[in-house]
């Protein structure tokens, strides 16, 4: 299978993920060796011009573990939401964009002593952005509480935080909720952190790039989570 995009210019020949891209398309770079494991989301389409061979194209969301700062105990991703500038997919890309991460999480935080449970810690940072316009759009922009720290309490436990970098000026760049939280019979919580994103205002040039990146921070035995 085949993922391809063609983001703006600007970010396709200036950036840190994804050097020496040209006509012979993306080379290994500083994050990303031959058979490492990325996750792409976006339109599954034969392409005519490569034979009818199956594609994600364009690829809207791309993510990928980084390896050069994940350590035990404290993991990090890069969380990509593109808009495609090569003006062939009408409507498909046209702005506004509406994009959304959903990271599912699995806790039971009965099995252990309260005193000593930590929670699941999730930090956010902004490493780019290019016509990112979620401000605008109310249902997208909206926490599930107000502030930059988001914390999921059941039973009086923390069991997940989410912060998001002060840079997120007046806190409208994201919008992060704790979204389809269950509760199993022994006692686990699982759920999904949604982080919601817009790009390009109507009638825009597809011009609009959201990439963050995500630290994770928990003990393996204790917690899972899907990114793994």
């Amino acid at each position: 299978m085949w993922a391809e995009i063609s983001p703006y210019h600007l970010v396709l020949n200036d950036n840190i993920w994804f050097k020496g891209t040209n006509d012979e398309h993306c080379k290994e770079g500083a994050y990303l060796k031959y058979y490492d494991t990325v996750g792409v989301y976006g339109y599954p389409v034969n392409d005519k011009k490569h034979g009818y061979n199956p594609e994600i194209h364009p690829a809207q969301q791309i993510w990928f573990r980084n390896k050069s700062r994940t350590k035990p105990g404290s993991q990090y991703f890069w969380l990509m939401f593109l808009q495609d500038a090569s003006q062939r997919f009408g409507d498909w890309d046209g702005s506004p964009l509406y994009g959304q991460y959903k990271i599912a999480f699995s806790i039971n935080p009965d099995i252990f002593n309260a005193a000593i449970f930590d929670p699941l810690i999730m930090n956010i940072r902004i490493a780019h952005r290019d016509d990112l316009v979620t401000r605008e759009f109310s249902t997208y922009r909206k926490d599930c509480d107000n502030g930059l720290s988001h914390t999921l309490v059941v039973d009086g436990r923390k069991l997940v935080t989410v912060n998001e970098e002060e840079i997120n000026e007046h806190d409208l760049d994201l919008g992060i909720q704790f979204a389809e939280v269950t509760k199993q019979q022994d006692g686990t919580i699982q759920g999904y952190v949604q982080i919601s994103m817009v790009l390009g205002d109507y009638d825009t040039d597809e011009i609009g790039v959201c990439v963050l990146e995500l630290e994770v921070i928990k003990d393996k035995k204790k917690i899972k989570t899907a990114i793994d």
